[in-house]
């Protein structure tokens, strides 16, 4: 939460000249509603569930950049998922990077809108700890210092020619 996959998916997509997706607007639009008025109107495991659904209708496609919610990867198995079908990439950050940028958009984020400072820093530590096993399987892991434009700039370098063409 708060890295920037959908930003640099996007941006990586463009350059790379294929599609993007981003799994929580895939959501938006397929089901009518904000993923915060699924949260509350049918609770977590429910957009869970919604998640799991969309990976799975886009597994058989080709030439996708694919930017998922921060806990899709924990739920279902979807990691080993999305390990078997494509490229996966860690965007690491420090639990102080994804704190300042979280608390410049609390109101849109559900699972943290009604939160104090406090909590907040405590749900994103736990989360990171919860969570962290299971991002560092991917294929690959960026480590995000916290400077947009030159973390832009040097994730997007990564795939620049000369390198390895991957399985997308």
């Amino acid at each position: 939460m708060g890295v920037g996959k959908s930003y640099l998916g996007q941006r990586l997509a463009q350059q790379l000249h294929r599609s993007f997706v981003d799994t929580d607007q895939l959501i938006e639009e397929r089901e009518g509603q904000s993923i915060s008025s699924i949260f509350l109107e049918r609770g977590e495991m429910a957009f869970r569930g919604l998640e799991s659904e969309a990976i799975n209708g886009l597994i058989s496609k080709k030439n996708l950049v694919v930017a998922t919610g921060g806990g899709l990867p924990i739920y279902s198995n979807l990691m080993d998922v999305l390990l078997e079908n494509g490229t996966t990439i860690y965007l690491e950050a420090s639990q102080n990077l994804i704190f300042n940028r979280l608390i410049k958009e609390k109101a849109h984020r559900p699972l943290l809108k009604n939160k104090t400072n406090l909590e907040i820093e405590q749900y994103i530590s736990e989360t990171l700890e919860l969570r962290s096993p299971i991002y560092e399987k991917a294929d690959m892991i960026f480590d995000l210092r916290g400077d947009f434009e030159k973390d832009e700039q040097d994730f997007l370098a990564m795939f620049k020619p000369p390198f390895i063409e991957l399985n997308w």
